[in-house]
């Protein structure tokens, strides 16, 4: 488990929930990294550009999961 800080940066990759689970029993702070916070925002704007700009179904993004993974949610919901 990597600490900075006395802090773990939950968006590093290759997380395990062995880590997660050890980290629980802390009382370690997490964060996440500018990067992280980078990507997350990045992934945010590809999703809303492909529900704007199509009518491609997103599995639970734009529809229901399991059985109603075929159902699209209104864009207003």
């Amino acid at each position: 488990m990597k600490l900075i800080n006395d802090k773990f940066d939950i968006g590093q990759p290759n997380i395990s929930l062995l880590n997660i689970y050890k980290l629980a029993k802390t009382d370690k702070k997490i964060f996440l990294s500018k990067d992280s916070v980078n990507r997350i925002g990045e992934s945010r704007e590809y999703l809303e550009a492909r529900i704007k700009d199509g009518d491609d179904l997103i599995y639970g993004v734009n529809t229901g999961f399991g059985s109603l993974c075929n159902y699209q949610i209104n864009s207003n919901q």
